[in-house]
């Protein structure tokens, strides 16, 4: 009988993996707001490490990242709505619901902060 792993503890798996690793690379990842101040620092320094590399989906696992603190700070929830179309975009339906019912895409937030070039944190100060 095959294990079922639910999707939020493949996401804690994924965010946990790109903390340690921005960790070892020198970046202080800890879980909260105030480690976006390094995300900033990182997209200032490397941005191709995020968008240019073939062989490891960094973009998504510092989504995920991102949107995990999101839920711990602001006491959001994981709204995932399944779409097993294409299983290379697993994370392109996964949003976090605010207490107001507002809802963000974890994806999307790298790219809204990357368009329309603003800091992370400023981007975050903006959300309910």
């Amino acid at each position: 009988m095959a294990k079922y792993i639910k999707i939020e503890t493949e996401l804690k798996k994924e965010s946990d993996w790109i903390s340690h690793y921005l960790i070892r690379a020198g970046y202080h990842l800890d879980y909260t707001i105030e480690s976006f101040k390094e995300i900033d620092r990182l997209f200032d320094e490397d941005i191709s490490l995020i968008f240019y590399n073939e062989t490891t989906n960094y973009h998504s696992a510092i989504s995920i990242y991102i949107a995990t603190v999101l839920v711990l700070t602001h006491k959001a929830k994981w709204n995932i709505k399944e779409d097993t179309s294409n299983q290379k975009e697993k994370y392109r339906d996964i949003f976090i619901e605010f207490k107001d019912k507002t809802e963000i895409n974890a994806f999307q937030i790298i790219n809204d902060v990357i368009k329309k070039e603003y800091s992370l944190v400023e981007y975050i100060n903006n959300i309910p």
